[in-house]
């Protein structure tokens, strides 16, 4: 169950939302559903630890599972305005992410 102050994004991230912002950035993103086995395989053969690819394959699957796509009124709740996306959070604070900013 998530935190009744949960907040998770303005709106769901989904691979078909982000995959044409990552185009236009020369990027490509692609999905291949695995089962639980399969991914912890994945993560052990790609060199993680145990204790590791256990863990992000119990918190991936909580993701598949559609716990993250819940859109909850946290934000305006505690801070009394609307959430935001990254992208607008990005913009406003376009300094702070360029190399060499203060």
């Amino acid at each position: 169950m998530l935190h009744p102050l949960s907040y998770i994004s303005v709106r769901s991230n989904t691979v078909e939302r982000i995959a044409p912002r990552a185009a236009r950035r020369g990027r490509s993103i692609r999905h291949r559903d695995m089962s639980p086995e399969q991914l912890l395989e994945a993560l052990l053969g790609a060199g993680l630890p145990r204790p590791c690819a256990e863990f992000l394959n119990l918190i991936l699957g909580h993701f598949k599972a559609g716990c993250s796509a819940r859109i909850t009124d946290s934000v305006q709740r505690v801070t009394g305005r609307s959430p935001r996306g990254f992208a607008d959070y990005a913009r406003d604070h376009r300094a702070a992410w360029l190399p060499g900013a203060a």
